[in-house]
Formats: C-alpha cells, sequence, structure tokens
C-alpha cells in the first residue's frame, strides 16, 4: 500500500510538474505573440499606429497636429500610405529620401488612375460619339493624368506630410504620410483647365470630375500603395 501511495504521490508530482511547465510555455508564448520579444516597436499619432520602428530607435518628433486625419484616412482605407526615408546627414534629407521612394511606388497607380479614368469617360454622358467620343476620352484622360504626375514628381508629391522623426545612432529617419484626398483635390482646383478640356472635348464638367473621383479611389486598391504593417 505504501508503495501504491508513493507511486501515486510520485504521479502527480510529474502531473503538476507538467502542468507548470505547460503554463510557462503558454506565458513565453503569449508574450512571443503580443511582441514582448519583438525587435520592433509602434509609434502611434492619435491612437492609431502609423509605422513599427527598431527598439533602439530614438522618437524626436510626432506630428500630432495630424492625429484627426490620420484616423480619418485609416477608417476610410484600412490602411496607411506611407514611406521611410533615410539619411547620415538631417531630417530634411531623410524627407527627400521619402519622397523619392513614394513617387516611386505612386508609379502603379498612376497607371491604374489612368485606365480607370478612361473607362469611367468612356461610360459618361458627352455630346459626341462614335470615333469623336473615343478620341474625346483619349485625350481627356491623357490631359489629367499628366496633371496627376506633375503632382507626383521625386522631389514633390501632393498631400505628403512628415509625421514621424527618429534617430539610429548617427542615421536620421523621415516617416511621410500620403494624404489620397489631397491629390483629388488638386486636380479640382484645376477645375478650370477641367471645364476648357470637356468643354473641347464635348464632355460634361461633372462627369470628368466624378470619373476622377472614382479612378482615384479605385486606383489605391490592391496596389504597392498598401503599408507593410
Amino acid at each position: 500500500m505504501k508503495f501504491r501511495k508513493a507511486q501515486a504521490d510520485s504521479t502527480t508530482i510529474i502531473i503538476v510538474g507538467a502542468g507548470a511547465l505547460l503554463a510557462v510555455a503558454a506565458i513565453f508564448g503569449i508574450l512571443a505573440f503580443t511582441g514582448f520579444f519583438s525587435p520592433l516597436k509602434p509609434v502611434n499619432v492619435g491612437g492609431v499606429t502609423v509605422a513599427q520602428v527598431p527598439k533602439e530607435a530614438v522618437i524626436e518628433w510626432v506630428n500630432e497636429t495630424q492625429s484627426k486625419r490620420i484616423k480619418e484616412v485609416y477608417k476610410k482605407y484600412g490602411r496607411l500610405i506611407t514611406e521611410t526615408g533615410e539619411s547620415a546627414l538631417d531630417y530634411e534629407a531623410a524627407r527627400v529620401d521619402a519622397i523619392g521612394k513614394l513617387a516611386e511606388r505612386l508609379k502603379v497607380f498612376v497607371e491604374r488612375f489612368t485606365e480607370y479614368a478612361k473607362a469611367g469617360l468612356a461610360n459618361s454622358a458627352t455630346t459626341v460619339s462614335g470615333k469623336e467620343k473615343q478620341e474625346a476620352v483619349e485625350k481627356i484622360s491623357t490631359e489629367i493624368s499628366r496633371m496627376v504626375q506633375k503632382m507626383i514628381t521625386r522631389t514633390n508629391v501632393v498631400g505628403a506630410v512628415e509625421i514621424v522623426h527618429y534617430r539610429i545612432g548617427d542615421r536620421y529617419y523621415n516617416i511621410v504620410l500620403l494624404d489620397p484626398e489631397s491629390i483629388y483635390q488638386a486636380i479640382k482646383a484645376q477645375e478650370d483647365v477641367i471645364q476648357e478640356l470637356a468643354k473641347k472635348y464635348g464632355a460634361q464638367a461633372e462627369a470628368v470630375f466624378d470619373a476622377t473621383r472614382k479612378a482615384l479611389d479605385e486606383a489605391y486598391k490592391g496596389t504597392p500603395l498598401e503599408n507593410n504593417q
């Protein structure tokens, strides 16, 4: 009987020990899952995570003035369009680097925008038809595409705003955010030009704006603009 009791006690100890090990393993698993051992840390602006940066990064500035707009953009698009620039000089040089990278990524967006704008214009009401309408659609979409291209260059991107500055050692990093609405507003500011185009090629100005709006929204979807967070 004593032997059986000792055996039972031994079994109990083994079970308890195994349970303790499983509990510890579970705790470590949770910590690892929640990022306790992650080499990155989140940077938040207005309660929205705008980037994941190395833990050793020294955050020197966060643009809290953009909090409201960042929330609105994230809510509408489900993501943020950002790019990080790097430089050994200063934050301005890092900004230029970020703008250049963003412009490169936006090439795909411009191509898609042109396609969607052309399709939208082809379905819009015009005062011409047949071959004349086809030519009008080509010319209007080409002109609007050129407008967008001028707003997106390697030195300047309309709607790109600096939101975070951080350092790692002697390297400077600048995160810029693209506000999609800014490009549309910049195009809309060219209302006189678009109305003249519409009038010249027999299209309705409102139809051109509508096609532009829809093309911008569609062009952002499923492109390299999506953030890798």
